[in-house]
């Protein structure tokens, strides 16, 4: 069996553990207000997808907060944990789970956003910006989508103009 399939099957028990925590308690399922805000599936993992998907989940959660459906941070963390899937979402996931299930105290949901945006937004990722500039090739791209791209990540890693454009030219030269 490989690595991502042990780690499915890992965070699924862990769920389900996590549901168990609490005698009485149902696991978590999916809220009823799921007719007023669309769910927002599952996040991979993808840095470009998790400002879209991260907004989703806000108002998905914001919304089971004020009608009842979330009424414990247990409940508010589970629902969010158990939508983290891949290599890199899942395993942060699974350790946050590990965490819960060795007695640590869930954080309130204005933590929990706080620690997830820390780790997951692409805008506190230099790393990933940078990567990106580097492998920049405006192949089939109209001008002005590279120029938008460029902008973007030379904001995200705070380099200058002049750096950037140097190190650009040299990637196409």
């Amino acid at each position: 069996m490989n690595d991502l399939a042990q780690a499915q099957i890992d965070t699924h028990n862990a769920l389900q553990q996590l549901g168990a925590a609490v005698p009485g308690a149902p696991a978590p399922t999916c809220p009823s207000h799921k007719k007023v805000v669309a769910n927002p599936g599952n996040y991979n993992g993808s840095p470009q997808k998790f400002r879209e998907w991260w907004s989703k989940m806000k108002m998905f959660i914001g919304v089971g907060i004020t009608n009842g459906s979330l009424p414990t941070t247990r409940d508010v963390t589970a629902m969010v944990l158990s939508r983290l899937e891949r290599p890199k979402a899942g395993r942060w996931a699974q350790v946050q789970i590990d965490q819960y299930l060795g007695g640590a105290a869930y954080l309130v949901w204005v933590d929990l956003q706080t620690q997830i945006e820390g780790f997951f937004l692409p805008g506190n990722n230099t790393k990933w910006a940078k990567a990106q500039l580097l492998h920049l090739c405006q192949g089939p791209k109209h001008i002005s989508n590279m120029t938008i791209c460029l902008t973007v990540w030379k904001c995200l890693t705070c380099l200058e103009m002049s750096d950037m454009s140097e190190s650009v030219w040299n990637q196409t030269h």
